[in-house]
């Protein structure tokens, strides 16, 4: 349904509320804009700025609810693991009706979604359906949590092919006794930081640190080591491919000024990939004077990055001596289980295609044949992006979503609730990866909330499967939210903002419009944590 052309569409234009409307007879003036917004585009991403509030969930079922009604969309998409998102879909489709039990279910990583306001759309959803001709159906686009898609995937290929079957569930074993997956993969692999003390200099002085690197058995990943003058500065960073690693080594250089106010220098080293790499103790040049290093990497300690507790899973460090030589060198092997458990995700993978052009998809639907092959892929990407062969999860994200609207639900509406990050047309995001594939047929619409509430999990160097969400707010006196999120749209956009804060935002400054993501932004200037379950 077209919109109301009598609505004028201008930048400023006034939100009424975020609240969803309880009956459908009750006309959403403010948001007849969104059909001209979103033209004929088959998904639409729509991005929070901020994972974890009440109000943006809410409001985003808000607009499910009006696109549903006037402008065809069918599928609700969030960024949550596709094959739990399927579960959900059966309560929507009246398959099965313990919701409770399914939302309380052991998926940690997805608290920031699995709320009141989660659960009061998924019971809307699961109402309209009973009426309409078209139901509506709920989908998931990530890949974090991959036993679900394999345990799946083994009763899928159960029914129809029992040796097979077993072949494939002994290769799942093999791919997922990496475990720790979850929220966050090892980000960092193994990355070893030391700090020299520099001595006392005037001025500025041209400073060289080297590292003799080996490697062995590394056959993909990256490797490298970095050195900066304080917390506060840039690293600068020497990347080495690969396929230049060599048991007998090489020396590689990094280049960087120091001021006469630097006491101490950082040096980082980091191996995330397959193999054993073998770091030599750092010379430092500080202009003609040599800094004395001869603590090396004996004192060397994993940097509180993310997820520290996965390089110790993954990685062993020790400090040895060159045999020959007795050069004193830090060796970082990775954990066999890494190679292992990539190759076995791919084997499945293969097993999968060889079964479904062969016997087995004489018993399966070509919809269940789909599916199979689909778990595989999220088993796949899972162990990918936890092992980091593959970096970019945004790849991932728009792979899944393409699957949903050209495989899944074909010809129909999607409307894709992540964050922002992930939704705008952002280059190597996942925005961008769906606006390549789908030209306008791929739409955005952002949410950025000013100030308030939300919940997100805490110090990210100390997760684990039980992390409680933690209460945070946003500070309204740092750089506007409401500048920061205008810096990000395309000339031509529109704002949209809640009555209440303002009735029209100020003259946009032109200078802060940037080619890069919403076509729409939504502006709330107050948003409330989340409503956990109970």
């Amino acid at each position: 349904m077209a919109a109301d052309e009598s609505v004028r569409c201008h930048s400023g234009a006034p939100l009424e509320q975020t609240e969803p409307s309880s009956s459908s007879d009750v006309p959403a003036r403010d948001l007849a804009c969104l059909g001209q917004w979103v033209g004929d585009a088959l998904i639409v991403g729509l991005g929070e700025d901020k994972h974890g509030t009440h109000t943006l969930h809410r409001l985003s079922h808000r607009i499910f609810q009006h696109l549903v009604e006037n402008e065809h969309f069918e599928v609700f998409a969030l960024e949550i693991d596709q094959a739990h998102a399927t579960v959900l879909d059966r309560y929507v489709q009246g398959e099965i009706d313990d919701l409770e039990t399914q939302l309380v279910e052991g998926w940690w990583a997805q608290k920031i979604f699995y709320d009141e306001a989660l659960k009061d759309l998924l019971r809307w959803m699961r109402r309209y359906n009973k009426t309409a001709e078209r139901p509506l159906h709920f989908a998931g686009y990530d890949a974090k949590q991959p036993r679900l898609a394999a345990k799946e995937l083994v009763e899928a290929l159960g029914g129809v092919e029992s040796a097979a079957t077993e072949k494939v569930r002994t290769l799942l074993s093999e791919a997922l006794a990496l475990g720790a997956f979850g929220m966050y993969p090892n980000v960092w692999g193994y990355t070893g930081t030391v700090h020299f003390a520099l001595p006392k200099r005037e001025g500025e002085v041209l400073t060289l640190v080297d590292v003799g690197v080996r490697g062995e058995g590394v056959s993909y990943g990256y490797v490298g080591f970095s050195a900066r003058t304080g917390n506060a500065e840039p690293a600068v960073v020497r990347w080495i491919p690969i396929e230049e690693l060599q048991p007998a080594g090489s020396t590689y250089s990094i280049e960087l000024e120091v001021d006469e106010v630097t006491s101490s220098l950082e040096v980082s080293v980091f191996h995330r990939g397959d193999g054993t790499v073998w770091f030599e103790r750092p010379v430092i040049h500080l202009g003609e004077t040599r800094v004395e290093t001869s603590g090396g990497f004996a004192t060397i300690g994993v940097r509180p990055l993310m997820a520290p507790a996965l390089q110790s899973m993954d990685y062993r460090a020790d400090p040895v001596e060159d045999s020959a030589t007795g050069t004193p060198m830090l060796r970082v092997a990775a954990d066999p289980l890494l190679k292992k458990s990539l190759a076995a995700t791919k084997r499945v993978e293969r097993q999968v295609d060889d079964l479904l052009r062969g016997a087995v998809a004489e018993d399966l639907s070509p919809a269940q044949g789909d599916w199979v092959r689909q778990l595989s892929r999220l088993v796949t990407q899972a162990v990918e992006w936890r092992v980091l062969a593959e970096t970019n999860r945004d790849v991932f994200l728009a792979e899944n979503l393409l699957w949903l609207q050209s495989t899944a639900f074909p010809g129909r509406r999607i409307l894709a609730l992540g964050h922002t990050s992930h939704t705008e047309r952002r280059p190597n995001k996942m925005g961008g990866y769906l606006a390549e594939a789908l030209g306008d047929a791929y739409r955005t619409v952002s949410m950025a909330s000013g100030s308030g509430s939300y919940r997100y999990f805490g110090d990210v160097s100390e997760l684990a499967d039980d992390a409680p969400l933690e209460l945070f707010e946003i500070d309204p006196t740092e750089v506007s939210q409401l500048d920061a999120a205008v810096g990000k749209l395309l000339p031509g956009s529109v704002i949209l903002r809640l009555s209440e804060e303002s009735d029209v935002p100020r003259p946009i400054d032109p200078t802060l419009i940037k080619p890069s993501s919403p076509d729409v932004l939504i502006y709330v200037g107050k948003v409330e944590p989340l409503r956990r379950l109970p």
